[in-house]
């Protein structure tokens, strides 16, 4: 835990010089008619240090004593400028700005919207604005599963346990992140296929490459979810009923006073029952023989989670651009239908996880120096994760069971009843420093330390106990990058590198009760560079190179004690991650086109993935796997009636230390889909029933070719176990009253019915249907 002060004592030996030294200039940017000015650029000489007024017009620059020129400026408004004198006291200034009024006969305005802006990094990442799946009940994996590159794999129904693939590499080699904060600091209960969109502003997918900011140690990507952090009085909430019994509630709140101090409360609850029909599920005698199949319904699945989120704190102070401090409370129950094979239902089996978290932001402008800013973060968290396996019954996929009486002290999954149950410690602490060189150069530094401490204990197991002896990882990451924008802001380059720290600490025994510890450090440098050219107009060229490097993180090394099992000789892996894209958007005067073409290849090696041991898994590393591939994508947009979108993904993920087969396909990584696309089509009528409502209706396509769960290089082709080819259709209509006050939105589910599966034999739920409500209060 060392390394936690060492970020507090950078902020204090960066915060307390601007404290003593520093002044202060806070102001309003107001039209001729004296209504405020929301998001005016406020720029300081000719440097390019400035920042955004809030939504009141408001803003506040701390600056060295002495004279100074502030700008503002807004499209339509004349700019203007103010020669200041700054003492030791904070000067107030307002700022008038009057009306651009120009004769043209044509106008065209063209504003990049920030996905726009974050694609001309260089970088290769999608920005999926959620303003387009507002007619949807979608959760953040539904949204996700349609970007390019993205395979999301789910177990089951709601709340199940899911695989995240990005470009051929899934699992923990993806990051998750909330507004930068990694997603492991909010609990296991806090995930993506819970996750309501309601309560997200838009999603970014990096993919291979990933900046220094988000400090991940990141072999595939990352995904960072970014909420409405926007300075406003609301009040709303959503209500969703559908198939299976399925219940889900989110709600969003704040309020602001005139001192921008404010209070956020934020929280959803799900519940569902998940009682889906499964067919040809396999039927075993007392010997385990199989004896035909039948279809029935999932009996033991009912799943709930709940999560509250409450947020206070000032923004846009002279001392804090914000200061906030939260907490945190998320929780669920999972009952447990069966093993990894579905070869043995159970019916009292079941999974419990809850987190307290609390944490502290403070972001400041002008740090110690006039162009330098911070943004710091730290939490602390407590999750408790509990596995219930107390009963020896034998049950069949009719839910009914016959009561163990030779071997009463078995359970059902394995063989001792247990009452395991494991606390975490949790705590993140991050730190982003950026300094602007010039008006084109920026100098980011960023360090991310996160730290899990895990012990475990059973009141009735007779084996060993997993984490019965503490088990810690602590990892920090350190980044530097340069960033340059340059012939007439038309090009971008950015070069970084990160340097990985981490100890492991870990306590074993054998089946004797022996014990052996190991406490050891490694680490390594990553680097990488992001390349944008504007090549010619409205076409742009983006190149990405990193080496990256992963470490294995605590539920890999540990396992669950319970499927997955631990495998502490588990090495970091590496990637060499390249990404070429090319984009290119037309605008006209009522259709826009967005087209983007992206080729990826991954080198890794010690590549890390889950390999089923009987009815368990646990993580080994490979040797050597090269994943190459390529991802297409349009988007049409008519006025504001029509929205046309479609993505086709092709990749290839082989074992290159295997010898390859007959066809080159032989040697493909088995269980990995290789081809697969959406499309995403919605229209909407405005003035149906007055001039402020609307109604719109919208179709989602799905496919993904049939790949196989076992390569025919590693046995017999007979017998490589095809996951079929599959397609579904998925439909939404949705009505928004008058003003947008609320909504109501029905939506269908595999209207066809189709027979869907994320993993052999593991079928998903059939044709399904929601109705959503949603009303604003404020």
């Amino acid at each position: 835990m060392r390394s936690t002060y060492y970020i507090y004592l950078i902020t204090l030996l960066f915060t307390f010089p601007q404290l003593v030294h520093a002044s202060t200039v806070c102001g309003i940017v107001k039209d001729a008619n004296s209504q405020s000015i929301p998001m005016a650029l406020i720029s300081v000489g000719n440097s390019s240090q400035g920042m955004v007024a809030d939504y009141k017009g408001k803003f506040c620059i701390s600056l060295p004593a002495g004279q100074h020129t502030i700008t503002a400026s807004m499209t339509g408004y004349l700019p203007k400028t103010t020669t200041i004198t700054l003492g030791k006291d904070t000067l107030n200034i307002s700022i008038t700005l009057e009306e651009k009024i120009e004769e043209l006969d044509e106008v065209q305005i063209i504003v990049k919207s920030k996905a726009e802006l974050t694609k001309e990094k260089g970088f290769a990442v999608d920005v999926i604005e959620i303003k387009e799946y507002e007619q949807t009940h979608a959760d953040v994996n539904q949204v996700l599963s349609e970007s390019p590159g993205v395979v999301i794999r789910q177990h089951g129904g709601l709340g199940s346990n899911f695989d995240f693939s990005l470009n051929g590499l899934s699992g923990k080699q993806v990051r998750f992140f909330i507004d930068g904060i990694p997603m492991e600091s909010f609990g296991n209960s806090f995930t993506l296929n819970n996750f309501p969109v309601n309560l997200v502003k838009n999603i970014e997918v990096y993919k291979g490459v990933v900046p220094i900011a988000l400090g991940a140690d990141a072999l595939a990507g990352a995904v960072n979810i970014v909420s409405d952090h926007s300075l406003k009085n609301y009040l709303n909430t959503t209500y969703s009923y559908g198939s299976f019994n399925t219940h889900r509630i989110g709600f969003l709140a704040q309020r602001v006073n005139k001192k921008n101090a404010f209070l956020k409360i934020t929280g959803f609850y799900n519940y569902s029952d998940n009682d889906y029909k499964m067919d040809d599920l396999r039927v075993t005698d007392e010997f385990g023989n199989i004896n035909g199949t039948i279809s029935t319904k999932r009996f033991h699945d009912q799943y709930s989670s709940t999560m509250i989120q409450v947020t206070g704190g000032v923004k846009y102070k002279p001392w804090a651009k914000n200061l906030s401090l939260g907490a945190t409370y998320s929780g669920n129950d999972n009952n447990v239908q069966h093993d990894l094979s579905l070869l043995r239902p159970y019916g009292k089996v079941s999974r419990h996880n809850q987190l307290f978290n609390g944490f502290v932001q403070f972001e400041k402008d002008s740090i110690l120096l006039p162009k330098l800013n911070m943004d710091l973060y730290s939490s602390f968290g407590a999750q408790e994760t509990s596995i219930i396996d107390t009963s020896s019954n034998k049950y069949n996929w009719f839910g009914t069971y016959i009561v163990n009486t030779e071997n009463p002290g078995i359970g059902e999954t394995s063989s001792s009843k247990s009452l395991f149950k494991f606390n975490d410690f949790l705590s993140v602490n991050k730190l982003n420093l950026s300094y602007k060189l010039s008006t084109n150069q920026n100098l980011k530094f960023n360090y991310t330390q996160n730290y899990v401490r895990r012990v475990g204990e059973d009141a009735i197991s007779t084996g060993v106990v997993p984490f019965n002896d503490p088990h810690s990882i602590n990892k920090n990451v350190f980044g530097l990058s340069h960033e340059l924008h340059y012939a007439k802001d038309k090009a971008t380059s950015t070069i970084f590198a990160k340097n990985y720290r981490v100890n492991f600490k870990i306590t074993q025994a054998d089946f004797e009760g022996n014990k052996s510890r190991e406490d050891s450090t490694f680490g390594s440098f990553g680097y990488g560079t992001a390349q944008s050219f504007e090549i010619l107009k409205n076409w742009r060229l983006n190149a990405s190179y990193e080496y990256a490097y992963r470490v294995p993180d605590a539920y890999e090394m540990f396992g669950d004690g319970f499927n997955i099992k631990a495998n502490t000789a588990l090495v970091p892996e590496t990637s060499h991650n390249i990404n070429i894209g090319i984009l290119t958007k037309k605008e006209f005067s009522k259709l826009s086109l967005i087209f983007e073409e992206n080729y990826f290849k991954r080198n890794a090696k010690n590549f890390i993935r889950v390999e089923a041991v009987g009815p368990f898994a646990r993580y080994n590393n490979q040797q050597s796997v090269t994943v190459s591939g390529s991802e297409t994508s349009l988007k049409v947009k008519y006025k504001k009636f029509l929205h046309i979108g479609a993505n086709l993904t092709y990749q290839n993920v082989y074992d290159t230390d295997k010898p390859f087969g007959d066809k080159p396909s032989d040697n493909r990584l088995a269980n990995i889909p290789f081809l697969f696309g959406h499309t995403h089509t919605g229209i909407s009528k405005t003035g149906i029933r007055n001039e402020t409502d609307k109604l719109s209706l919208f179709v989602i396509y799905n496919f993904r070719e049939e790949f196989y769960l076992i390569s025919p290089a590693e046995g017999d082709p007979k017998t490589k176990n095809p996951i079929p080819r599959q397609s579904s259709v998925d439909t939404s209509l949705k009505y928004n009253g008058k003003d947008n006050k609320y909504s109501i939105t029905l939506s269908l589910t595999n209207i066809t019915n189709q027979k869907l599966y994320d993993n052999f034999r593991i079928q998903k739920p059939g044709r399904a249907f929601t109705i959503m409500l949603k009303y604003f209060l404020i």
